[in-house]
C-alpha cells in the first residue's frame, strides 16, 4: 500500500489473517505525495473457529513540514482521522482506524517540532582551571 511517498509493509504468515487497507491523500486537492496508509487485520484465534480474536491496525503517515504550515499540518492529520476508513471485516459498515483493536501502530513522520528552552546558558569556550 503507498501513496506517493509513504509506504507501509506488514509481513505476516498465515492466509487465514484477514486485512483491509486504505490510504489518504493529503495537499492541494487531496493529489499531494503527503497523507497516509493504513492496514487493519483481524487474526482468528486458536480455537478452531474462523472468527477474528485480535485486531491491529498499522499507520504510516507523512506530513507536510516547516513551521508556517502548522495550520495545513493540523488540517492534514484531522483529514486522515476522519477519512482513513477500512471496509468492516465482519460487517458491511466501514470503520475508522481506531475502532477497538487490540493494538494499534503509528509510524510517522508527522513534521511537528519542539521548541525547548535552553536549561543552562551555553558554557564559555574557556579553558578550565587546572587541578593539578
Amino acid at each position: 500500500m503507498s501513496v506517493h511517498s509513504v509506504a507501509l509493509l506488514v509481513f505476516g504468515r498465515d492466509d487465514d489473517v484477514g486485512h483491509r487497507t486504505c490510504d489518504v491523500k493529503t495537499g492541494p486537492l487531496y493529489m499531494g505525495n503527503k497523507g497516509a496508509v493504513g492496514v487493519h487485520l483481524g487474526v482468528p484465534g486458536d480455537n478452531g473457529i474462523r472468527s477474528i480474536d485480535e485486531l491491529y491496525t498499522f499507520v504510516c503517515a507523512y506530513l507536510i513540514a516547516y513551521a508556517q504550515k502548522l495550520t495545513q499540518r493540523i488540517q492534514d492529520y484531522r483529514h486522515i482521522v476522519h477519512t482513513m476508513l477500512f471496509p468492516s471485516l465482519n460487517t458491511t459498515a466501514p470503520t475508522t482506524m481506531f475502532v477497538t483493536v487490540n493494538s494499534h501502530f503509528g509510524f510517522s513522520d508527522l513534521n511537528f517540532r519542539l521548541a525547548l528552552p535552553p536549561l543552562h546558558a551555553p558554557a564559555s569556550h574557556e579553558q578550565p582551571p587546572s587541578l593539578l
